[in-house]
């Protein structure tokens, strides 16, 4: 039987890229009101993440994106997400463009 995650088992994980890179920390999970699915992952981005990723770092606390679930490549202590910050960073750009997550 499949194990099932509460909302709880993501909030605060660390999120690397698939070289093992710190991007951030998991702040909040993005519901869809069809389904009750999760579509992303609401991530509190590292300085150093933020700024290869070209976003900006608000006077108070630390940049945030969305980060859609098919993104990820696998949870469990870490979560991994799939490609670089270089390939994530180009993703958000275009992303930008389209008001989505990425």
């Amino acid at each position: 039987m499949e194990s099932l995650w509460r909302t709880g088992d993501l909030i605060g994980k660390t999120v690397v890229d698939e070289r093992g890179a710190r991007v951030g920390v998991v702040d909040d999970l993005n519901l869809s009101p069809q389904g009750w699915r999760v579509d992303g992952l609401l991530v509190t981005l590292d300085n150093k993440a933020a700024d290869m990723l070209g976003e900006r770092k608000p006077l108070f606390g630390h940049a945030q994106v969305n980060i859609r679930t098919g993104r990820v490549q696998t949870a469990g202590d870490v979560v991994i997400l799939s490609g670089t910050l270089d390939e994530l960073a180009v993703a958000l750009r275009e992303a930008h463009r389209g008001e989505q997550a990425y």
